[in-house]
């Protein structure tokens, strides 16, 4: 046939062998074209019912780079990043570690003793390169990431432990006055008419709403709500209490501290009604022509004691002191009078800041008040401006703040994570929170809570909580998979009848992940004492993106992050406010004080002592006498 054709196209044959010829190729060439359209038709369609069911999958190499968990070729990822977890990368036989550095926040289902120490928080915070705050329960995180977070990232690292004994007096814990962060801005303006009592306005009006927030924390413990009458009468008492206290210490040239607030409400010898009076009498808001001028929140808060019998009184009272009753402790009572760091120093200071909130097991729920108000503080104090320039917001810090808060439904349902997760991340706050299961979130915040859904980044260990299980089947989404069906059929013509076989193959639905995969999903290879020896599987879950079937990353099969952890932590806790500011005035106030009344209180002595162990003054030759306990 080609020389039939080479003979037509060249030599100009066209005899009817040649002719014929052309005819067979011209057909071949229509039936070649033919199939091929067929065959491309049905692939497309093929294709389109591939996903006709759903088209979720695992996540690919290209997929992780889109998502940003890993870096692009040729590009350096950021040191301001965490650690999500791993994937294995079988082309090249090794793990990947995957990191995140956006805004978005991070919610990590990670049952106890499955490895979420040593394979997301220890390793996240030996990477993270701007502030952090931690809750540290036990003080393990501190005492394997603070030394390299101190000596080779150059972050000033503060433990701030309440239960520390010698943390006033030898540093080796930071302090923390909650009503240090309060600011003052109630004003007055005379009005025009001669003769009549100035009129009141508060000015910036940030002062009682700051002051109602922090008591609101100290009379809801565990955020369930101000239900109770006595709750909210305590709550107005303690406001006005607190209002009262802070002018007076800003007369004497000291911020009085919540054990003032308790020895207020409780001054030996002295009648509630009595010690209420005074407050009415003091000139918070300067003199007047008519008289001390006496602060609103204040008058208001005496009033309402002093129109009480003097048996619902006593039942405000008791109620109200039962609130306070933490900072009784003398060892959490000297640790919470004066602060060693300002909160805004968190994110605004020349260096970043390492805090550490170190909890003891055994203190955990006694110390929960105090770690609720705390947390809240650092949220409200650091998430209340936000600059525009040119149509722009404005970045208002110097450091980004990473919340790591470690069995996050422990501190009992903050208000605030639920009002502020929405936004904070524009304010420079990433929070990477970590729950059991999400039955443990639930029985806190509800099923209608608003924590999943404002964590766009989810990372999961094996659980075995089916609510856990189901709701990571679902996140996981739905896939199309190919079913094979076999039927069997016998020629009815005798015994011996012919027997057909036909195969059908049938497009189904199903979850890429099931719910009993979930909970089948392989843990951590453990020796008998339960120590971790080989990382198990992990789902991570990024909005907008493929699911992730990663591998657990453990910092001690590390080398880089064994020699980081190595690294001693501090012994002493590092200061952000200036040891020596002002400790001539605070001195010569203290010493009028003591010379005034001829026995210091307590808070006074323990001003004494700090500013000896600073090395500020030699108190050796004065006798202090306390009362006994």
């Amino acid at each position: 046939c080609y020389f039939w054709l080479y003979d037509a196209l060249v030599q100009g044959d066209t005899s009817e062998h040649i002719m014929a010829a052309l005819l067979i190729a011209g057909v071949g060439a229509v039936f070649a074209v033919f199939l091929f359209l067929l065959g491309f038709s049905k692939g497309r369609s093929r294709a389109s019912l591939s996903t006709v069911h759903g088209s979720a999958r695992w996540a690919d190499k290209k997929d992780l780079i889109e998502a940003g968990l890993l870096p692009r070729p040729g590009t350096v990822p950021t040191e301001v990043s965490v650690y999500t977890g791993g994937w294995y990368d079988s082309k090249n036989n090794r793990l990947l570690y995957l990191i995140h550095g956006g805004p978005e926040h991070i919610l990590a289902f990670a049952p106890t003793r499955s490895g979420k120490g040593v394979g997301l928080v220890i390793p996240s915070l030996l990477r993270w390169a701007d502030s952090v705050l931690v809750y540290d329960i036990k003080g393990e995180n501190y005492q394997l990431t603070s030394g390299w977070r101190k000596e080779e990232l150059g972050s000033i690292v503060i433990k701030l432990d309440p239960t520390d004994p010698e943390a006033f007096e030898k540093g080796t814990s930071g302090t923390f006055n909650p009503l240090e962060e309060l600011v003052l801005d109630y004003g007055h303006r005379e009005t025009p008419e001669p003769g009549t009592w100035p009129q009141m306005e508060q000015l910036n009006s940030g002062e009682t709403a700051s002051i109602q927030n922090l008591v609101t924390m100290i009379v809801d413990p565990d955020g369930k709500g101000l239900e109770d009458h006595w709750a909210k009468t305590a709550h107005s008492l303690i406001v006005g209490c607190i209002t009262h206290l802070l002018y007076v210490g800003k007369r004497n040239g000291r911020t009085p501290c919540l054990a003032d607030v308790v020895a207020e409400f409780t001054k030996p010898g002295v009648s509630w009604r009595v010690n209420i009076e005074q407050w009415q009498q003091f000139p918070h808001l300067g003199e007047s022509e008519f008289g001390p001028m006496v602060h609103p929140v204040v008058n208001n808060a005496a009033q309402e004691m002093l129109n009480r019998d003097d048996r619902e009184a006593s039942s405000v009272l008791s109620t109200t002191v039962s609130y306070l009753t933490l900072y009784r402790d003398p060892v959490i009572a000297k640790n919470t009078s004066r602060s060693s760091f300002h909160i805004k120093d968190l994110m605004n200071h020349e260096q970043p800041v390492s805090l550490y909130l170190v909890v003891k097991p055994v203190d955990k729920d006694r110390i929960r008040p105090f770690v609720r108000l705390f947390i809240t503080q650092v949220i409200r104090r650091l998430a209340d401006t936000m600059e525009f320039k040119d149509g722009q917001q404005v970045k208002t810090y110097k450091h980004r703040l990473l919340l790591m808060l470690d069995e996050f439904p422990s501190l009992g349902r903050l208000q605030i994570f639920e009002e502020a997760l929405a936004f904070i991340a524009g304010y420079g706050l990433k929070a990477y929170l970590i729950i059991q299961d999400i039955a443990q979130l639930h029985k806190i915040y509800g099923k209608d809570e608003a924590i999943t859904g404002n964590c766009h980044v989810k990372v999961a260990y094996a659980t075995s909580n089916p609510d856990t299980a189901r709701y990571l089947s679902e996140s996981s989404g739905t896939t199309t998979v190919i079913k094979e069906a076999e039927s069997l059929s016998r020629d009815q013509s005798g015994i011996f009848g012919k027997r057909n076989v036909s195969i059908s193959l049938q497009e189904v639905q199903r979850p890429l992940l099931t719910v009993d995969e979930c909970m089948r999903l392989k843990g951590p290879e453990k020796d008998a004492t339960g120590k971790i020896l080989t990382p198990g599987d992990m789902l991570i879950f990024i909005a907008g993106y493929a699911a992730v079937y990663g591998r657990q990353m453990l910092y001690f099969l590390d080398p880089e992050f064994n020699r980081r952890v190595k690294i001693n932590a501090p012994l002493v806790s590092d200061r952000t406010i200036e040891t020596r500011e002002g400790i001539q005035d605070a001195l010569n106030a203290l010493l009028e004080k003591w010379e005034g009344s001829g026995d210091p209180d307590e808070p006074a002595i323990w001003e004494l002592e700090e500013l000896a162990a600073l090395g500020a003054i030699d108190i050796s030759k004065i006798e202090i006498v306390r009362d006994p306990v």
